[in-house]
C-alpha cells in the first residue's frame, strides 16, 4: 500500500469522530492515483473496528489480498495494483 496522504488521514480522522459528511468518499475502492499519481490500481478500505484483520477477496481471479490496519480506528487498508475499476 502506498503512504497514507494526509487528506486520506485527516478523512479517517473525521470518519471515526462522526464529523465526515460522506463516508463512501472514504470505504470502499478508490483509485491509487487520487492519492499518489504515479501509483497504479485500487485501494480498498473498510471500516471494522473490532476485527483484527481483514482480507480483500478479488471478484475476478478469487485470490485473497491481507489488509493492514495503520490505526487503533478500525479502518483497514489494502491495495489491489493491478486492479482497474468495475464500473457498469
Amino acid at each position: 500500500m502506498t503512504k497514507r496522504s494526509s487528506r486520506v488521514a485527516r478523512a479517517i480522522e473525521a470518519h471515526v469522530n462522526g464529523n465526515h459528511s460522506d463516508p463512501f468518499a472514504l470505504l470502499g475502492p478508490h483509485l491509487l492515483a487520487d492519492e499518489d499519481p504515479s501509483a497504479r490500481g485500487l485501494a480498498i478500505r473498510t471500516c471494522h473496528p473490532a476485527a483484527r484483520q481483514a482480507e480483500v477477496l478479488r471478484r475476478d481471479t478469487r485470490a485473497v489480498a491481507p489488509m493492514t490496519r495503520p490505526d487503533p480506528y478500525g479502518v483497514h487498508e489494502g491495495a489491489l495494483e493491478d486492479a482497474t475499476p468495475d464500473i457498469e
